[in-house]
């Protein structure tokens, strides 16, 4: 370019547009991370992290994660990781269908109506899993859900699931997949049972 003369528009556009890419990506790298908050289970001994927005409630035999406060209803997601000895009456152990089973049950007890439900086995950490994928109408509304149970040596059941309405169970899958995949430990003792923020890595 010679001595005086401006850049011409188009490269001036350019030049701004840059500049403004490079003042987005730090902000948008900085969304992408999600905070997580720790969590220890002393009598069952495991221990997870969920998304530090949520709401806990603790459970008898774990814990409950809302994605809101608790507002005196039941149509918001909720997150549940919990455990418990999978024996019948007899004191035989049960399968990990069997056990789901009792759970597609329980969710029919809670009048919901067009209840599907499909199960795929898989492996966590080494230990055997029934992955279980549940969709049906709560009142007019469709929810889905997805039911982990993961069998321990020790014989305790650890249960895992999201459930939600349609739209905020797809949004919140991929938060609830991650803390499956790595953020999920079925033995962890001596771990402190004091909840502390991490971030993702």
């Amino acid at each position: 370019m010679s001595p005086g003369l401006k850049p011409s528009a188009p490269r001036r556009t350019l030049v701004f547009a840059f500049l403004c890419l490079l003042w987005l990506l730090p902000a948008n790298a900085q969304e992408k991370k999600t905070p997580w908050t720790d969590y220890h289970s002393e009598r069952w001994m495991f221990c997870a992290a969920f998304p530090s927005g949520w709401h806990p409630e603790e459970l008898f035999d774990g814990i409950l994660f809302r994605a809101k406060p608790h507002v005196g209803h039941d149509n918001d997601p909720v997150i549940t990781l919990g455990g418990y000895e999978g024996k019948n009456y007899e004191g035989h152990y049960k399968s990990l269908e069997e056990l789901a089973d009792d759970a597609q049950d329980d969710l029919r007890d809670q009048m919901v109506s067009q209840l599907r439900a499909t199960n795929t086995d898989s492996k966590i950490q080494g230990s055997p899993a029934l992955v279980t994928r549940q969709s049906y109408l709560r009142g007019s509304a469709p929810w889905s859900a997805k039911h982990i149970l993961v069998q321990r040596e020790d014989g305790v059941i650890m249960e895992l699931s999201l459930s939600g309405p349609d739209e905020e169970f797809e949004r919140l899958l991929p938060q609830f997949d991650e803390m499956v995949a790595s953020r999920f430990q079925r033995t962890c003792a001596g771990l402190p049972q004091e909840p502390r923020n991490s971030s993702s890595r």
